[in-house]
Parts: structure tokens; sequence; C-alpha cells
């Protein structure tokens, strides 16, 4: 639960500097939790520890806000953190969730780690599954994503937690290149398990919010690991 605290507080303090009376909440979501069966595609999409879990993190603000940036600055340090490691998915990961709907059916890619401002994949926006009406799930070409595990809530299989809709694009700002190969499609050992900024930030040139806009919850990423 170390990484959970460690991104909660980093976005707690960006709202604090800019616009926290809009700021409802910080919602973590456990999306998926991996299986023996998974590991049948280790191959393709790159290894993925047995019993890892995949999280993802929502601000939720109040109607009418906008998600604009989440930064660190010199008295806040921007910090994404695992005591064990994240997972990058090698066939169509990359540091920001532009797969397509078809790329996503293959094997683990539906849970590659990444940052974001809204976005699910390539033209669709991600929202918690259970805000998912569960039409048009997608069905993973390989048989894995199956697991059922009820400390993750609903399947993904059942409700994929991405529904087809326009968002911004991430904009990236103070970030040396290395600072994010983190979230890179390879699993290099040692794999880093931090990202740190003092003056970075990922943005919504435009301004980000949910696709309901009476709750206005925005998928931020980044989809990460622990177990």
């Amino acid at each position: 639960m170390k990484v959970v605290y460690n991104i909660c507080l980093f976005v707690f303090l960006c709202f604090h500097l800019s616009a926290q009376q809009g700021l409802e909440r910080i919602i973590v979501e456990k999306y998926y939790i991996s299986n023996a069966a998974d590991k049948a595609v280790d191959g393709d999409g790159g290894e993925l520890p047995l019993g890892s879990v995949t999280y993802r993190v929502y601000v939720d603000m109040k109607p009418g806000y906008i998600f604009q940036a989440a930064f660190g600055v010199p008295e806040h340090e921007l910090k994404i953190a695992t005591s064990t490691r994240f997972f990058n998915n090698e066939d169509r990961g990359n540091r920001f969730p532009t797969y397509t709907r078809s790329q996503a059916q293959n094997n683990t890619v539906m849970l590659d780690s990444w940052l974001s401002v809204g976005a699910g994949m390539k033209d669709y926006v991600g929202l918690l599954k259970e805000k998912d009406n569960g039409d048009n799930t997608i069905v993973n070409a390989d048989g894995v994503l199956q697991n059922e595990d009820t400390a993750a809530g609903i399947p993904v299989k059942v409700q994929d937690g991405v529904i087809l809709g326009a968002s911004e694009p991430v904009t990236t700002v103070g970030f040396f290149d290395t600072d994010l190969s983190v979230f890179d499609d390879a699993n290099l050992a040692p794999i880093p398990t931090i990202v740190s900024s003092h003056d970075g930030a990922w943005s919504s040139l435009n301004g980000s919010m949910g696709p309901d806009p009476n709750e206005n919850i925005v998928l931020i990423g980044p989809v990460y690991h622990g177990w």
C-alpha cells in the first residue's frame, strides 16, 4: 500500500497549490489481479508476476472544474514510487495510453503502466469499472485477463473501464526523457521503482473533465503494480 499513499499525497499537494477547492477526493481503483493463466502470454507482453495488482488513480472534481496538471515544485516533490516494480507491456506498451482497441485485445496490453489526462486508450476515455455499463467490453484474443478475484471488484472481462470518447493528449514539461523511462515498453533489469521531480508535470493543455460531467471523475494514471 506504500505506492498508493505516495501517489495520493502528491496529487493532493498539486491541487492544494492550484485549485484544491475543486477537488473532492482521490480514487484508487483496484483494477485487476493477475493469476497463473495470465503468465501464458509473458513471451509476448513481458513478465507479469503472479498475483500482481493493477491499480488506477482518478481525481474526482466538482462539476465545472477541469484537470490541468499534476506537477512538482521545489516545495513539494512530484513522486510516483513502488516498493515492488512497475509493469510495462512489451507488445504495445507506451508512456501514455495510445494503443488502439484492437491492440488492447492482445496479451496483457490492458495492464500497461502509463500516465493519462483522461484517456484509457486511443479514442476511449477511462472510467471506474463500476461506472461502465458493460456494453462493448473488450474480449481478449488470447483468452487471458479472465481472473474473477473478488478483491479486484468487477472483472475486467465484464466491465473494462473504457468507453468510446474523445480525450486530451498528455503534454509533459520539465521531465528529462530518462525520468519517464519507467513507463517505456520494456522491463529491463534493474527496473526503476520511482519517478521524482521538483519541476516536472504531465498536463492537459485544454483541460480535462470526466465522461460524466455531473460526477467529473478523470483518470490520470498511472496504472502501476504491486503485490
